[in-house]
């Protein structure tokens, strides 16, 4: 049995290395070929003996951060504590104030698709049906292009104003400008004067216009306008709606995330996303006992928190830091997420031919022209695209999922907030197939009567409470 062993061991063991050798009996160098690696400047291996590896980290962390830094207070101002505190908005005038008489055809509206102060104003237009009365033009999110801030015109220049950038209609508008070129932008056409840049008033504008062919859908019914404005100020100013006690000066869900991403202290993040989640805890609670956010109807206050949260997942949790819990990890607030997506719109109609992007939803495989997309809504007779996009025909009904482009958000915030991801990756996804927006929410019908208050049938309402509380005085 040994002899046989010994026979096995010799007979498995490794043939030993030899040494190549030439004709002439001399030895041969044999050289093993390297991946090549690049390795920078190899900075660590050749300061080694001159600079303790502790101090050559340190100062480049010191150096990093003081140039993020700058570039973050740049692009997002900040607080003395590291918070972002967002500037405020310059114009301020209203359509039917003197010098803006009520006029179909006379406005504009500039709204950009990663922007969701931009998204809720044209859910509030294509909710009024005054699309057909105020003409609306995308911008595509290109900085190294833009004059100041980000808003082009691809392909430019702006058919209204002639300009290739948003600042550049800025300047046309309020010569000498110095303010920031902020989307939405509402503007005369015919005296090229600046309406407004405040996403909420022109929200509230909208509603209040009467024009013939709107849709007739009030989302700021005189019998909720007390509950509302006190959702809207939960959303975004964090007051406590039963005791009217403000939690503190920041924001929470609307303004929170950009907090959260635009933070440059840990105090000021920690306390972003702190009340963030804590805000939409309670808003899953709420949504698990009614439809909407104030009842079984759509109100202006869904409207202003839907373009936050249909973003959430694919951007802000990722990017901004606020994915401690997703909103797929709130089945309540997931559910009203799709049940909004897919309300059908009464009546609206983009009919100056809309585009929809139908291509290219991967993470980061898209060449430069697909990045570059604009919607060029308005007076033209056919839309003027760029790349793989589908014309939606004159007379065709835009509807919420036609009112954002989720895979193109994704894309925008990771290519242009450079401060937030110097390196250019784009995540591949989640994309807006991954959100599965189109699952059913199961929460009611989509019928624009189950979802909407009518402004007669709230005019008549209002009457009623009026007249009850007339009764009982």
């Amino acid at each position: 049995m040994g002899n046989q062993l010994q026979q096995q061991h010799r007979q498995q063991a490794p043939t030993p290395l030899r040494t190549p050798r030439g004709r002439s009996g001399a030895a041969v160098t044999v050289r093993c070929q390297q991946q090549q690696v690049n390795k920078g400047f190899s900075v660590l291996e050749w300061t080694s003996k001159l600079v303790p590896q502790g101090a050559l980290v340190t100062g480049a962390k010191t150096g990093w951060r003081l140039a993020w830094e700058t570039m973050v207070r740049e692009l997002a101002p900040q607080d003395r504590s590291g918070s972002y505190t967002r500037p405020t908005n310059a114009f301020n005038e209203r359509i039917g104030a003197p010098g803006f008489p009520v006029e179909s055809g006379r406005y504009h509206l500039y709204v950009g698709n990663a922007c969701p102060w931009c998204h809720r104003v044209l859910l509030a237009l294509v909710f009024s049906g005054l699309d057909r009365h105020i003409s609306v033009g995308r911008l595509a999110d290109i900085p190294e292009q833009a004059t100041r801030g980000g808003w082009v015109f691809q392909p430019g220049p702006d058919p209204v104003t002639g300009a290739r950038d948003l600042w550049e209609v800025y300047d046309k508008l309020s010569p000498g400008y110095r303010g920031r070129c902020t989307a939405p932008l509402l503007i005369d056409k015919k005296s090229i004067r600046p309406v407004s840049n405040e996403s909420s008033d022109i929200v509230r504008m909208l509603g209040w216009l009467a024009l013939p062919g709107a849709s007739g859908v009030e989302l700021y019914p005189q019998q909720l306008r007390q509950q509302i404005d006190a959702m809207n100020d939960k959303v975004y100013r964090c007051i406590n709606i039963a005791w009217r006690v403000p939690r503190n000066v920041y924001r929470c869900i609307n303004n929170g995330v950009y907090r959260a991403g635009f933070a440059t202290s840990q105090a000021g993040y920690d306390a972003a996303v702190g009340e963030m989640h804590g805000l939409l805890q309670e808003l899953e609670q709420q949504l698990g006992q009614s439809r909407f956010l104030l009842g079984d109807r759509v109100t202006e206050a869904d409207l202003r928190l839907f373009p936050t949260i249909v973003r959430f997942d694919a951007a802000y949790a990722g990017l901004f830091r606020c994915g401690r819990r997703r909103v797929a990890d709130y089945p309540n607030l997931q559910g009203w997420m799709r049940d909004v997506w897919q309300i059908k719109v009464p009546g609206s109609s983009m009919q100056a031919a809309a585009c929809r992007w139908v291509g290219g939803v991967g993470g980061g495989g898209e060449t430069a022209a697909t990045q570059q997309q604009q919607w060029v809504w308005g007076e033209a007779a056919a839309c003027r695209c760029v790349g793989e996009w589908q014309i939606k025909v004159p007379g065709s009904s835009m509807q919420v999922p036609d009112t954002v482009d989720v895979d193109g958000c994704r894309r925008s915030y990771y290519s242009s907030l450079f401060p937030l991801n110097p390196s250019g990756i784009i995540p591949s996804g989640p994309t807006a197939a991954d959100l599965q927006l189109d699952l059913p929410a199961n929460r009611g019908s989509h019928e624009p009567g189950a979802v909407f208050y009518m402004k007669e049938a709230a005019a008549a309402a209002a009457a009623a409470a009026a007249t009850g509380a007339q009764a009982a005085g």
